[in-house]
This record gives structure tokens, C-alpha cells and sequence, in this order.
């Protein structure tokens, strides 16, 4: 067996357990293979070993490999996305995790307007008040899911955080929880919002005992424990 099927297995098992520990069944968590970086022969082996959802993070390298990815995987992006690299995107992904600006969101609108599509985001946003990080504040989440409402040609599914750099799982729990009450007050002011994208290959058994729905694992599908 090889290595990225094997650490696949233990990541489902993991994945699995966490949910059942928390009361929620592994059916309501689904695994992102973050393949930034990742060769086409390791992709290959991602799909060999099963994996239907792929990340990328970079619009220059999702453009190289997509002619090689495409109707394999449902490809999702995950990174900073600026305007002017939009259209690129939007043909080539399902969704769009990343979305941090009113401003992005509205580029989005319009380049799928232009094509006639719809595209499923996510709005990012900075749960961990941190100032370098890209992301809606959550003060900022009524008016922008209120300027989503307006939009023809997208569609808001849910919302998307990234944990802070530290070691202390308190502190990590804290910023998963922030994003799961953020989502749980919109859904009391009427939004729909089925989709909860936290936690990566160091957390993502914490952001599901929070409420995960989405987990995005790179390094521990790819490397040796």
C-alpha cells in the first residue's frame, strides 16, 4: 500500500472518530486534499487512493495542472485570490473557500455573470482577529452576507477560518468556536449556511469536535509520520 493511501486511511479513520466522539457522524465531515505543491504522480496517487476533493492555493500552478486534474476531481480554491486572477479561476474550480473581500466577491459575481455560471464560496473570515490575516471581521459578516443576498451569480454556502500558528489547543478551539457562533447567529438572521471550512492536517480533529464540515489536509496525506 502507499504511503498517501495508507496516511489517507488513518486521516478517514481520524476523521471518523473525531466526529463520533462529538456526537456527529464522519458523513457530515468532508476531507479537502490540499495539493498545493503536490506533483501530478502524488495527485494520482491521491486519486488511486480514493480522494474526490482537491485544494489548490495558487492560481498559477491550479492553471498548470488543470488540463491534467479536470472531471477527476471537484478542485476547490483555498488561497488569497486577487481580482485580476478571478476569471482564471472561475472556470477551473467548484468553489471558492477564500473569499475575504466585498470587493473580491463582487468580481466573482460579475466574471461568472460574463460566463454564465453560478460559483459556491465561502467567505473567509479572520476569527482570530490576527492583523496580517486576509478576512471579514465578524462585524462585517450581516452587510456582507446581505450584499451576497443581491448577487445573481453566486452562491454563499458557508464560511471559512484559518486557526492561528501556536501550539496551545485552547487557543486553536477558541478561533473554531468563534466561526461556528458566527455562523450560527447569520443562520438566526435567516442566511443559509451549511458549510463550516476549519482545521488542517495539525487540527482538524479539534475544528470538528467544533463543527467542521470541511477539513483541509495537505502535509499529513503527503509525508511520513
Amino acid at each position: 500500500m502507499s504511503l498517501i493511501k495508507t496516511n489517507l486511511s488513518k486521516i478517514n479513520e481520524r476523521i471518523k472518530k473525531s466526529a463520533e466522539k462529538s456526537g456527529r457522524s464522519a458523513s457530515e465531515v468532508t476531507l479537502v486534499a490540499v495539493t498545493k505543491t503536490r506533483s501530478l504522480i502524488e495527485i494520482d496517487e491521491l486519486e488511486k487512493a480514493g480522494a474526490g476533493i482537491i485544494g489548490e492555493s495558487r492560481v498559477q500552478e491550479l492553471v498548470q495542472k488543470f488540463d491534467a486534474l479536470k472531471g477527476r476531481f471537484a478542485i476547490h480554491f483555498l488561497g488569497h485570490l486577487q481580482t485580476n486572477k478571478v476569471k482564471q479561476t472561475v472556470t477551473r474550480v467548484e468553489m471558492i473557500q477564500s473569499v475575504d473581500s466585498l470587493r473580491l466577491m463582487t468580481a466573482i459575481d460579475a466574471a461568472c455573470a460574463d460566463l454564465g455560471i453560478t460559483m459556491s464560496l465561502l467567505l473567509q473570515v479572520n476569527a482570530s482577529y490576527e492583523e496580517q490575516k486576509h478576512g471579514f471581521a465578524p462585524t462585517e459578516l450581516p452587510a456582507a452576507l446581505e450584499r451576497a443576498a443581491g448577487l445573481k451569480n453566486i452562491s454563499v454556502r458557508g464560511l471559512m477560518t484559518l486557526a492561528m500558528l501556536t501550539g496551545e489547543t485552547e487557543k486553536i478551539r477558541a478561533v473554531f468556536r468563534t466561526l461556528r457562533e458566527c455562523r450560527d447567529d447569520m443562520q438566526k438572521k435567516g442566511f443559509v449556511l451549511p458549510e463550516l471550512s476549519m482545521g488542517m492536517s495539525g487540527d482538524f480533529e479539534i475544528a470538528i469536535a467544533e463543527g467542521a464540515t470541511l477539513v483541509r489536509v495537505g502535509s499529513a496525506l503527503f509525508e511520513k509520520e
